[in-house]
Formats: C-alpha cells, sequence, structure tokens
C-alpha cells in the first residue's frame, strides 16, 4: 500500500510538471506567433449595431 502510494505521488508529480511544461511552451509559441503576426492578432472593430 505504501509503495503504490508513493508511485502515486511521484505519478502526480511528473504529471505536474508536464501540465507546466506544456503550459509554458504553448505561451512561448503564442509569444512568437504574436510577433511574427501582429496584425492577425488585433482586436476587432466594434460593431456599430448587430445583425437581426
Amino acid at each position: 500500500m505504501i509503495k503504490f502510494l508513493i508511485y502515486a505521488a511521484i505519478a502526480l508529480v511528473f504529471l505536474f510538471l508536464f501540465v507546466l511544461v506544456g503550459s509554458a511552451m504553448l505561451w512561448v509559441v503564442l509569444k512568437i506567433l504574436r510577433s511574427l503576426f501582429p496584425y492577425k492578432f488585433q482586436p476587432g472593430k466594434a460593431r456599430k449595431s448587430d445583425e437581426k
């Protein structure tokens, strides 16, 4: 039982690190894309009226 809890704790730590590294990679990729294509990520212009 103790061995299982140790393995589960190690797996949770590695899962946390994997998610942390994955989100950091996504953040870097979005930063690079925003610097390469600045006009694609501009906010849209406000609409004058909604469609009905």
